[in-house]
């Protein structure tokens, strides 16, 4: 209907919800024949409303710094930092996530005490071909950020419908339609 083109369909042993994307992307990149020098984009489907404009900016920004970074991943401010998170263990005991502060007391200290932290949103990655055998990570070592207003992931039945509420408010509503359309003739 668009004008996509789908060059080959994954490997059914690469094709399950435990995938990495790295393996997702040296498949790509092996069968394809890119090379090393190939900037790879990802747009996520799970993150479906963008703004042509922040994809370009984000572009633009992975290009000036190519020779010094390895990929741009954008992120946007959590709500929350994520040194006030816990874990939960199996005896159903909550403990401050390892690493990030030495105990619960700590972790209820106020919001503004903490280092701002950030999410990874799915918004655009974009990543070099020779990350994938150089490093055997889509990212590489030098990870520039690109920071984005908060964009909605869509991996919950509720996030769908913030997601649709969000389309249906703003330049977006037509995307929704599509999307019902599409399912509905599934």
């Amino acid at each position: 209907m668009y004008g996509a083109v789908v060059p080959f369909l994954r490997r059914p042993e690469l094709a399950g919800d435990t995938t990495s994307d790295t393996e997702s992307f040296a498949e790509f990149a092996n069968r394809m024949a890119l090379d090393d020098d190939t900037a790879i984009v990802h747009l996520r489907p799970t993150t479906p409303l963008r703004n042509q404009n922040v994809v370009r900016k984000a572009l633009e920004q992975f290009q000036s710094n190519a020779s010094s970074r390895f990929s741009l991943r954008s992120l946007h401010e959590m709500p929350e930092s994520a040194y006030k998170c816990f874990e939960v263990d199996p005896n159903g005991l909550i403990h401050s996530l390892r690493g990030l502060v030495g105990s619960t007391e700590q972790a209820n200290q106020p919001r503004q005490s903490f280092p701002t932290t950030y999410i990874a949103n799915g918004y655009i990655d974009i990543f070099k071909a020779s990350n994938l055998q150089k490093f055997q990570s889509i990212h590489g070592p030098e990870i520039q950020s690109f920071i984005t207003e908060t964009a909605v992931e869509v991996d919950s039945l509720h996030e769908l419908e913030v997601l649709r509420l969000l389309a249906e408010s703003n330049e977006f509503d037509p995307l929704v339609h599509q999307m019902d359309r599409k399912v509905a003739n599934v």
